[in-house]
């Protein structure tokens, strides 16, 4: 696939090529390479030339799967002017189905900055334009959404029916991926709620659903998911365990590292050691100002919890020091 993309791109074959990476979309996000999938679709987009036509819809795809592509990686003010020029692009052309997938992106974007107002009229949208089609995976896909809404407003019995909706639409749609999908998010409504027994229960069901598609970023999810209810439940060796398993598969995704990296400050905490927390929480916060990242609000409570904690157990200046020593630490570093 890819000696046929640089094929058609070295002879200036650029729809064919943007066709392929269209396609390909999908690979790169459940493989975690997002890197390559926006270098190959940015090299298109910047090889038209200028007044060269372009079939709609392979423009109006493109668009929105480098949004995507660029969300994942933490770029998100760029991401979100890729998804608007995108979703104008599916108006353009009537595409329903096109104008789901831009407003799935951008209903995302406005969860991740708290506008829920705005969350709720895309999701409502889409699931009107979800149910004409007779979509159910693009109608498991929007109920899962409404169900995070509701969880970061607190509202956990609504976010379960929403939930337990998008997996029964799932199963009627025999989509194991989205099945779990379902699995994970009732599987971390249930950890909020202190109900380890079913968390773990539909957890370790999700786990197993998205291994065997290959869908490593999401697998990734459920495993931090895992080493949290581990911590949750004292047993910080199985908790590390499994940040140890989600570390050797985790993707390119800021979002999995800035979570495995705070789960990592609070187990540091757990075992009385806030030095080290104090460390982690201060690569933590340096990715989220260099990303553009917000918490989501139930997650903004546990890291605020967790550093008034680190705080106390440390005098101002050692907290200090420990929190800058990490700040101007890489990844890789």
């Amino acid at each position: 696939i890819s000696s046929a993309y640089h094929w058609y791109l070295a002879h200036d074959l650029i729809e064919p090529a943007l066709a392929l990476a269209n396609n390909m979309a999908s690979f790169w996000e459940f493989k975690g390479r997002t890197r390559e999938g926006r270098q190959w679709i940015e090299a298109c987009l910047e090889n038209v030339a200028e007044g060269r036509t372009m079939d709609a819809r392979t423009r109006a795809g493109a668009l929105t799967n480098l949004g995507r592509l660029t969300w994942i990686r933490g770029d998100f003010e760029l991401a979100t002017r890729w998804h608007d020029e995108g979703l104008r692009a599916w108006n353009a052309i009537g595409d329903s189905r096109g104008i789901i997938y831009a407003q799935i992106n951008l209903q995302q974007e406005a969860h991740r900055t708290r506008n829920y107002t705005r969350s709720m009229e895309l999701l409502a949208d889409n699931l009107k334009r979800s149910t004409d089609l007779d979509d159910k995976v693009l109608l498991a896909r929007t109920w899962i959404a409404m169900g995070n809404s509701s969880v970061e407003q607190r509202q956990f019995e609504e976010a379960r029916r929403n939930y337990e909706e998008s997996l029964k639409v799932a199963r009627e749609a025999e989509s194991n991926h989205r099945i779990a999908h379902a699995l994970n998010n009732l599987g971390n409504l249930a950890l909020l709620q202190g109900q380890r027994s079913l968390a773990r229960h539909h957890l370790m069901q999700a786990l197993t659903l998205f291994e065997e598609s290959g869908a490593r970023p999401y697998a990734t999810g459920a495993v931090l998911l895992l080493a949290k209810l581990e911590r949750a439940e004292g047993d910080v060796g199985a908790a590390q365990k499994w940040l140890a398993r989600a570390w050797a598969q985790i993707p390119e995704e800021t979002y999995h590292t800035q979570r495995m990296f705070l789960e990592h400050a609070q187990i540091a905490s757990s075992k009385g050691d806030p030095r080290l927390a104090a460390m982690l929480l201060g690569f933590v916060h340096r990715q989220h100002e260099t990303s553009g990242a917000l918490n989501f609000d139930i997650e903004q409570d546990e890291l605020d919890a967790l550093v008034n904690s680190v705080k106390t157990a440390l005098s101002k200046s050692a907290y200090t020091e420990a929190y800058a020593m990490c700040r101007s630490l890489e990844l890789s570093d």
